[in-house]
């Protein structure tokens, strides 16, 4: 098949991928927010009265210092919590959306006696996986590196693997020298 690219994954695995073009990620990842947009955690807000018998609901600004107000500060701790977990499910929706687009565009062979390896491995730990043994063999055998993950998804957005590979071993590595300093 034409207009596919190659690549050698850590696991010594070669596949064959498509691009995308650069809109596709920002679109699904939008997609996937306003799937969940009803869901996202309202900004708390305290009452102010702001004349004798009048009041307004003011929002209290959940990203700066916590209020010294302990019920304000309360609130705001609350909203962070929600609001994270709210992110992670978020994220969560994103990756599960980029797997099984990445499912359908990465092309490889089905190691039949891989996949059978992980899935008992897995079920010995009473840890679930998919169905699919495409998705199986993709991202619990071709794709266990972290950097070959990045990498590839990065492909969706019309660079090469090469390329992404390469941004990704910069920022973990940037990132692990953070976490050390």
């Amino acid at each position: 098949m034409s207009g596919l690219r190659s690549y050698t994954t850590a696991t010594g695995y070669a596949v064959r991928y498509r691009t995308l073009p650069p809109d596709f990620l920002p679109a699904l990842r939008a997609r996937v927010r306003a799937e969940h947009a009803a869901d996202e955690p309202p900004i708390p807000v305290v009452t102010v009265e702001t004349a004798p018998g009048q009041s307004t609901d003011v929002p209290i600004d959940p990203a700066g210092a916590l209020p010294a107000d302990p019920e304000r500060a309360a609130l705001v701790v609350a909203y962070r919590k929600v609001r994270g977990e709210w992110e992670a499910s978020v994220i969560a929706a994103i990756t599960e959306a980029l797997k099984a687009v990445l499912v359908r565009t990465v092309q490889f062979e089905v190691d039949a006696a891989a996949v059978l390896d992980v899935r008992a491995i897995y079920g010995a730990a009473g840890l679930p996986l998919p169905d699919d043994d495409r998705a199986v063999m993709l991202w619990h055998v071709i794709l266990t590196d972290a950097i070959d993950q990045a990498a590839i998804t990065q492909s969706l957005a019309g660079l090469s693997v090469e390329e992404a590979a390469q941004q990704a071993r910069i920022t973990f590595r940037r990132a692990l020298e953070g976490a050390a300093a």
